[in-house]
């Protein structure tokens, strides 16, 4: 039967008989890879297990990519409007404001803008995620996992060869 066969599908008349039939299976033919439901389950739950934390991981690593970009954004705007307002930063040393008010007054208004760009961000973000939530359309396009069985099809016969 070497390099004829590769699968061979049996059927059990009790689960008591499958731990049986895959020993003697193994014995009667060494060197071959018996899969029974059991060890199809475990490794089906350990692929969801291994995907599972791979997608955990990638949504991390990209949440501090976003977060890494955002600041860098944030810091090249705070640069052109500071570029922009020299004029008016001139005027203000001019009138006796020294140059330690004048960085505190433009930290001062980033941390405004960045406290309000906060709020704004997590309000948006709880918002949609209970529209989300509450959609009866996202509780279909997403049904909860149950374990099922999955019964092997019988073997095909070869096709008859034409003469």
């Amino acid at each position: 039967m070497r390099n004829d066969v590769n699968t061979i599908y049996l059927t059990a008349v009790s689960a008591a008989d499958i731990s049986t039939v895959s020993k003697e299976i193994s014995g009667l033919l060494p060197g071959t890879t018996v899969t029974t439901a059991s060890s199809l389950a475990s490794e089906v739950t350990g692929s969801v297990a291994s995907a599972e934390k791979l997608v955990n991981d990638l949504g991390r690593w990209l949440s501090v990519l976003v977060l890494i970009a955002a600041f860098a954004v944030v810091c090249l705007l705070t640069m052109a409007a500071v570029a922009r307002r020299v004029r008016e930063f001139g005027t203000l040393k001019a009138i006796g404001w020294r140059s330690r008010r004048i960085v505190a007054q433009v930290l001062g208004e980033s941390m405004a803008l960045g406290v309000v760009g906060a709020a704004a961000g997590v309000g948006l973000g709880l918002a949609g995620w209970r529209a989300r939530r509450s959609s009866p359309r996202s509780r279909r396009s997403c049904p909860r996992w149950s374990a099922g069985t999955a019964a092997p099809r019988p073997a095909r016969r070869p096709a008859p060869e034409s003469r």
